[in-house]
């Protein structure tokens, strides 16, 4: 709601994303048994018509955090992209740039699964056969991948 606000919605349209979007409650229900009503803290519900909108709204400044990664965002998938021609500042401006990136995450509330977060280094094997850093993100050191097959 505050970065709906800080773009400029107001009055009428806040109030309506704001019932829309906060205090709701959710069940699950199948044809003999339903769940236990849980009231979800904010956010929308998911398969909504608006959920791709909010969602791009909220993640909107993401691309402001770095200035020397590129992000490529798709749902709730995000891949960051650095090139520099030196392995060894690759990996340090990457572990920096990357925790700036978690940082955001977290205060916005959201999480990354460090469990599906992995790297990759294109370049030729003679050079990055001799990278012997790794990338670690939030306190946690990342899986490296040798190939596009996540």
């Amino acid at each position: 709601m505050a970065k709906l606000h800080h773009y400029g919605v107001r009055g009428a349209a806040y109030n309506w994303f704001h019932s829309y979007s906060v205090d709701r409650i959710h069940l699950v229900s199948i044809p003999t048994n339903s769940s236990s009503p849980l009231t979800m803290i904010g956010g929308v519900p998911q398969g909504s018509i608006l959920d791709p909108l909010l969602f791009n709204i909220f993640l909107n400044d993401i691309n402001m955090v770095s200035p020397l990664l590129k992000l490529i965002l798709y749902a709730d998938d995000t891949t960051l992209l650095m090139r520099d021609a030196n392995p060894d500042s690759l990996i340090q401006n990457a572990n920096i740039e990357a925790n700036k990136i978690a940082d955001w995450f977290s205060v916005n509330n959201l999480s990354i699964n460090h469990d599906k977060t992995c790297f990759i280094i294109f370049g030729p094997k003679i050079v990055t056969n001799k990278i012997t850093s790794s990338l670690n993100v939030s306190q946690n050191r990342l899986l490296e991948s040798k190939s596009l097959n996540f």
